[in-house]
């Protein structure tokens, strides 16, 4: 965390008396940096580390930083860090040789100049007090030492679920997630000086777009699991050489407020039961063989691009390489879209509902309205029934319903699934902002699967 003191004189007394405070109330020992920008103040942390506190004069930046390793300076990663390596530039020593015009020329503008000021300890980054929440994660970095890959799919769900928990806390839901592993490196003791401490680690994560949103425990294994097999495919490290795990969840939808998503500029549909959707579209009829004319040496003209068209893919279209390589709930998604495709998909058809709760038997007789259900929808009319306020893992359990009815093409059961969970809502009063979101969430898997929304009509 960064505070700042630019306006208190005497730093060095603000920093012990906050350590002491830290060491009375929590029994953990601090450690302070203090520096003139966040860049200063971070390298003025690490060299108080362990129990101890640091500040970096002005006079002191070139003579501290000139040894570091250009990988120190924030934004340089691996591989940023072998470029400037080819160019013989591996310390930030060496760094201040080159002017400014040089390094923007070699590595771009923005990134050029941010070298030629961080080498020079200035750091451009303005320092703001926005405390608004940009992502929630979950960390453990002591004490990983890990043998099976039972224990380690095991430590995935635990941290898995820790981090559930925290987006329920928080009534917040995902929408893209990263997976964090830090791994021994090759040249570093097993065991490091630190009691089953991480030592030298190097880090390699990978990050997945989450569709859609959402804070569910299980959902949330799988995607975490996925992403560590495809980390352990790509950079081939063991098990026993895991020293941490980090599962971090960004793009937080806050599921309490209505126009939490509204977009600057344009007007952002609230999808409710008096709205209606476009429909899904046929399949285009192929177009059979044709004679000649003398227009078809016209230029044609310009024509406005169909973006409602239902274009099956044929599996034999796929390249098996490329489908080994995604991850394997991707892949059974892709390979159930590609069975051989029906002739007329299934198009919902316009209907009624009307449910009243306080009347049984009107209950039963609005129920029979529904022609032809099935056991799926009656399962989900019966559990909808027992609802009075949807708690998260209950709206969890409502999503997770219609999206099995959505990816085994049963998009009427869907329809009247989805129809009947804004209409409970509107009758027993639930909160409309989490209602308007569950919609959005069930529409968009709609909309990417099929390309149309699901049609729902007022009473």
């Amino acid at each position: 965390a960064f505070m700042d003191v630019s306006k208190i004189e005497d730093h060095e007394t603000i920093a012990m008396s906050l350590r002491e405070d830290i060491l009375n109330h929590t029994g953990c020992t601090a450690s302070i940096g203090i520096g003139g920008n966040r860049f200063l103040a971070r390298m003025a942390t690490k060299k108080a580390k362990p129990d101890g506190q640091f500040c970096i004069k002005p006079n002191q930046v070139t003579e501290l930083l000139a040894p570091l390793s250009v990988r120190e300076l924030p934004g340089v990663g691996r591989k940023f860090q072998h470029k400037l390596e080819a160019k013989r530039i591996t310390t930030v020593g060496e760094l201040l040789n080159y002017p400014l015009e040089w390094l923007q020329k070699e590595f771009g503008t923005k990134s050029g100049e941010m070298l030629f000021q961080f080498a020079r300890g200035k750091d451009p980054r303005n320092f703001t007090d926005d405390t608004s929440r940009k992502s929630l994660g979950v960390d453990c970095n002591w004490g990983i030492r890990l043998n099976t890959i039972e224990e380690t799919f095991t430590f995935l769900k635990q941290l898995a679920e820790e981090l559930s928990s925290r987006l329920a806390s928080a009534s917040v839901v995902i929408g893209s997630l990263s997976l964090k592993v830090r791994i021994r490196q090759k040249d570093a003791p097993v065991e490091p000086a630190k009691f089953l401490g991480t030592g030298k680690t190097d880090n390699y994560s990978r990050s997945v777009a989450v569709v859609p949103a959402t804070s569910s425990s299980n959902i949330i294994q799988n995607y975490v699991i996925e992403q560590y097999k495809e980390l352990v495919k790509i950079h081939k490290f063991v098990i026993q050489d895991i020293r941490g795990f980090g599962i971090y969840g960004q793009k937080l939808v806050d599921i309490n407020a209505e126009e939490k998503n509204q977009g600057v500029g344009r007007k952002r549909k609230t999808m409710t039961i008096s709205q209606s959707f476009p429909r899904i579209p046929k399949p285009v009829e192929p177009v059979g063989k044709r004679q000649r004319t003398e227009n078809d040496n016209k230029k044609p003209k310009k024509k406005k691009l169909e973006t409602n068209t239902y274009h099956p893919t044929r599996a034999s279209q796929i390249d098996p390489d490329v489908l080994d390589e995604i991850p394997e709930h991707m892949k059974t998604e892709i390979l159930e879209y590609l069975k051989p495709a029906v002739k007329n998909p299934p198009v919902q058809q316009q209907w009624r509902c009307q449910v009243v709760y306080e009347d049984d038997s009107h209950e039963i007789e609005v129920f029979k309205q529904f022609n032809d259900s099935s056991d799926t929808f009656t399962a989900f009319f019966g559990y909808i029934k027992t609802i009075s306020h949807p708690n998260l893992e209950q709206w969890q359990q409502l999503k997770s319903d219609i999206t099995e009815m959505i990816h085994n093409m049963n998009l009427e059961d869907a329809q009247k699934s989805l129809a009947l969970v804004v209409q409970s809502g509107k009758d027993k009063n639930w909160n409309s902002g989490k209602v308007n979101h569950f919609v959005d969430c069930i529409q968009q898997l709609v909309l990417q699967r099929y390309g149309g929304f699901l049609e729902l009509e007022a009473v």
